[in-house]
């Protein structure tokens, strides 16, 4: 509801303005009592001073004229009457799909809280219960509009979260006559969905968000509710599984999408008091369409691997007693078909052997025909320990509400799987116990899980965890994963670490010559790791002392952070962040045979043994293999960035291979082989990989940061008084190498650029001639004049020949898909990027380049030019492609692949389409064989 409409939000202002209250109850009994009816009391026109109809009124409702500390109060009503009644209408012309929900009055709000308060007299109301005004004012938002929207539960948050978690961001938009106009967003805040009890709470507030705008009726949204949580909780038979979080998101979803049907246009409260929504509530909550989402489904059972033997023990002596706080199991005898004599052993404990285990006999052998069924014996190093056995100490209980599934038996079945996802191994780290961390902040909700191998103060070498040994089907998941992702990283130790957060500290246990992997298991924002760089551009305060570093965006996907060698901090985030963490401590190459047999039978993905870890891992991703399996010629991308240019090339039936450095700044969309080309062994890896296999085509985008042009024309004034930062020219025409004088900082980023500038030609000079080679700058960066300045200083004949012949392609990024007149220039090694060629028509419109403010960093326009546009990548993977002899294709760039194959023999339990049909190309004559089928025309 807006101000317009609410009697609460015009008493209290006219309250405020010491209104009469008993001239303001004469007011409503002659229906004046909100903003929209004392605006229209006369004719509303911008200007008219005319305020006989407000005066008329006045006498009308007091039986007199009013006097003039009445008059002067209500003539300032009217005129917000009016002004609003203006604002209002502006604003739902105006109104788009990215603008902020309309904002309930806080008069309005505080008296519908109040009134439900009073009829809700068994909840106990707090912070955390009342729903946030973000949840009310998209509920009253849905009002206006007259349409439902289903929310994501994340998106159900509390007063509470609200108020700890606001923040408003400032970015730069245009208004409806194509000005500039600042806009203030406040960042939606997200709640926890970790467990049954938080879901609870969100629902339960949207129950009252619903309520408060007038929708539904508490009661029966949180029967919905009820129901669903109690079809999760409730025990299934043998062989089906519990019904999942996930399939009682996708009844509601569904529920919400019948209803929005019914209530298109109809959503609020009808004249006689009934609520449209409760009445298709009550039609579609128990209907088939939303109950097939709630069936439990059948368990996926496979036989278990086996598992690795325990190493073999001699015999004791016949007459030496048993230890009972040692020996753990009842020794079989050796002849098992042999009748058993009665003794003291027949009072010894026994128990069953689980899944996927045997017994042994004496000798450490594998018995004839165990089974299941058989008994186990072994020492305190057997895999499978007894249940009377006490957990470790540092282990505490589950925060979610103990172990949700048997964490092997959920383990057996995604052995079973050809691909596992991030959900499913996120599943599978809810069931193991959690342990205190290491380090980190305790924060409500924080988990931390570790598998693999540990080192010991009070022993040598690495031991096993006891999580590993007590859960080794869940270990082989995780190395199973691991392998998936990066197949040649190796580690010591795989954990999940939930909502943990790290102050600044290094790593300094971990192997100095390793890297950790870094992979996110749920969809959150934000949250990024800093990592301290003397290069790096993004501040880090500490301790008062400020530091400089750079950012992973460990959300976006897989990264590799440099953590022995450099310190880091986990930076704030939103929503629930679970991070696959993988790493190896010192001593992983001189690890003990125990340890490295136990784990190497689960296919964990250790470092080599007595070798020391490359020196590369520390720098780069393991050798990427660019689709060994996949015929057609390899395309490199160099410095590749987002790497749309090699999603395009790889639709158009290439094999690509685009590389960038740890510290890119985009998104990538195709994997990248991250490296750093500045370091040697990097340079070297990266060119052995192209001479084993010299690739059809190289394309080379040089970061052009310390180059750039744009660095000599100054900033505005205005900008430069707000705090904008005025960058420095580094290069010119005498002093390309850098102008002498830099700050250290500036520096160390010249040098480490013309280091790459270095490399380029030096890979220019060594890859064969049959190899096309194309090289992206500004056209009048001073890059162009290092790389030239490195090809004189070679005084290599052929180099200067190969560099002379190179062709060069200028066109216009606008001619391109770009936003601005931005000019590009390729030098390419042949000619089939020369129809490339492009000035700018003058036909289209060009977005000015500015400096401005977004997130609480300054930024500037050129930046956002850096990413190929997608008719760029396309126009050149045709030109390459053609110039490759590959057929042309139709298939748009592919999106992100599973990391294990799919399974395609399940079907469907919903199918994605209504229909099937085959119809033939129109522009092709009909192929030899095609069914003659009637096809709809077009």
């Amino acid at each position: 509801m807006s101000s317009l409409d609410s009697r609460a939000a015009f008493k209290a202002r006219a309250l405020e303005l010491n209104f009469p209250e008993e001239a303001l109850a004469k007011l409503a009994a002659v229906h004046v009592d909100t903003f929209g009816s004392l605006a229209f009391i006369g004719p509303l026109s911008a200007g008219n001073s005319d305020e006989g109809p407000l005066v008329a009124t006045l006498k009308r409702a007091l039986g007199q004229a009013p006097s003039d500390q009445v008059l002067c109060i209500a003539r300032r009503l009217w005129f917000e009457s009016t002004t609003q009644a203006l604002a209002e209408m502006r604003g739902k012309v105006e109104r788009t799909d990215t603008s902020e929900p309309v904002r309930m009055p806080l008069a309005e709000r505080t008296q519908r809280i109040s009134e439900l308060q009073k009829r809700l007299v068994g909840i106990h109301w707090s912070a955390d219960v009342e729903p946030s005004h973000k949840l009310q004012d998209l509920v009253a938002q849905m009002v206006a509009d007259q349409s439902l929207l289903w929310l994501p539960w994340e998106r159900l948050t509390s007063r509470a979260l609200e108020i700890t978690t606001e923040k408003v961001d400032h970015s730069v938009g245009f208004d409806s006559a194509g000005n500039l106009k600042l806009l203030r967003r406040s960042s939606d805040p997200s709640c926890s969905t970790l467990g049954e009890y938080a879901i609870k709470l969100a629902l339960q507030c949207r129950s009252l968000a619903f309520e408060l705008g007038r929708i539904c009726r508490y009661e029966h949204l949180e029967r919905w509710h009820d129901q669903l949580l109690q079809t999760h909780m409730r025990s299934q038979p043998p062989g089906m599984q519990r019904v999942s979080l996930q399939q009682l998101r996708e009844a509601d979803k569904m529920l919400w999408t019948r209803i929005a049907e019914d209530t298109r246009g109809a959503l609020s409260i009808r004249p006689d008091g009934s609520y449209p929504f409760e009445a298709s509530l009550a039609k579609w909550q128990d209907h088939t369409q939303v109950q097939c989402y709630l069936i439990p489904l059948l368990k996926q059972t496979a036989p278990d691997p086996d598992l690795p033997l325990k190493p073999k023990q001699p015999n004791k002596p016949p007459n030496k007693p048993v230890r009972k706080d040692r020996d753990l199991a009842l020794k079989p005898p050796t002849n098992p078909q042999a009748p058993k004599t009665p003794g003291e052993g027949d009072k010894k404990k026994t128990w069953t052997v689980p899944s996927g285990c045997h017994s042994q006999d004496a000798e450490g052998k594998r018995e004839r025909g165990a089974d299941e069924g058989a008994m186990c014996a072994g020492s305190a190093w057997d895999l499978i320990r007894l249940t009377s056995v006490r957990m470790n100490p540092v282990f505490r209980d589950d925060e979610t509400g103990g172990n949700r599934y048997a964490a092997e038996q959920l383990a057996s079945s995604l052995l079973s799987r050809s691909c596992v996802s991030p959900d499913d191994l996120l599943r599978l780290s809810l069931a193991l116990p959690s342990e205190v961390p290491a380090r980190g902040v305790d924060i409500s909700g924080s988990r931390s899980v570790s598998l693999g191998a540990f080192a010991c103060s009070k022993l040598p070498g690495l031991l096993v965890r006891d999580t590993s040994k007590q859960h080794p089907l869940s270990t082989r998941v995780f190395s199973r994963f691991v392998r998936g992702l990066c197949p040649d990283f190796t580690c010591t130790t795989i954990a999940v670490f939930t909502n943990l957060k790290t102050d600044l500290h290094q790593d300094t246990a971990n192997d100095p010559a390793s890297q950790n992997l870094l992979y996110p298991l749920t969809a959150f924002s934000e949250g990024g790791v800093w990592c301290e760089d003397p290069a790096g551009s993004v501040s880090f305060l500490h301790r008062g002392q400020t530091l400089w570093g750079y950012v992973l965006e460990v959300s976006q996907g897989l990264c590799f952070l440099p953590a022995p060698n450099r310190r880091h901090a986990t930076l704030p985030w939103k929503g629930d962040r679970s991070l696959l963490v993988c790493y190896s401590a010192k001593g992983a190459a001189d690890m003990p045979s125990r340890t490295r047999s136990f784990l190497e039978a689960l296919q964990f993905p250790l470092p080599p043994a007595t070798q020391t870890i490359p020196r590369t891992l520390s720098l780069a991703t393991p050798m990427f293999q660019a689709d060994p399996d996949r015929p057609g010629p390899l395309f490199v991308e160099l410095f590749a960035g987002c790497a749309r240019l090699s999603k395009f090339c790889h639709a158009a039936g290439f094999r690509v291979l685009p590389v960038d450095s740890p510290w890119n700044p985009h998104r990538p969309e195709h994997p990248v082989l991250v490296l750093d080309l500045t370091e040697e062994a990097c340079q070297q890896q990266l060119l052995a990989r192209l001479l084993q296999e010299p690739p059809f085509a190289v394309h080379i985008a040089l970061p052009c940061g310390t180059g750039s042009r744009a660095r000599e024309r100054p900033i505005s004034k205005r900008a430069r008084l707000q705090g904008a930062p005025d960058p420095r020219p580094l290069r010119d025409g005498e002093n390309v190498l850098g102008l002498p004088g830099l700050s250290e900082k500036d520096q160390f980023r010249v040098d480490k650029s013309n280091e790459l500038c270095r490399f380029v030609i030096f890979l220019l000079q060594h890859l064969p001639s049959s190899c096309q080679i194309s090289i992206e700058n500004p056209e009048n960066s001073w890059i162009w004049a290092v790389l030239a300045h490195f090809v004189r200083a070679s005084q290599c004949p052929s180099l200067l020949k190969r560099w002379s012949s190179m062709r060069e392609v200028c066109f216009s990024n606008c001619m391109k898909g770009g936003k601005r007149p931005k000019r590009t220039r390729f030098r390419c090694s042949h000619a089939s990027l020369q129809s490339m060629e492009a000035d700018c028509d003058g036909l289209h419109e060009h977005l000015p380049y500015l400096v401005y403010r977004c997130n609480g960093s300054w930024s500037f326009s050129t930046a956002q030019e850096a990413e190929y546009p997608a008719g760029l990548c396309s126009e050149m993977a045709s030109l390459l492609s053609a110039a490759a002899g590959l057929p042309a294709r139709l298939d748009p760039p592919a999106g992100p692949r599973p990391l294990w194959p799919q399974q395609k023999g399940a079907r469907k339990l919903l199918s994605e389409f209504l229909e099937f049909r085959t119809a033939p190309p129109l522009d092709r004559p009909l192929p030899l064989g095609f069914p003659q089928r009637d096809c709809p025309s077009v």
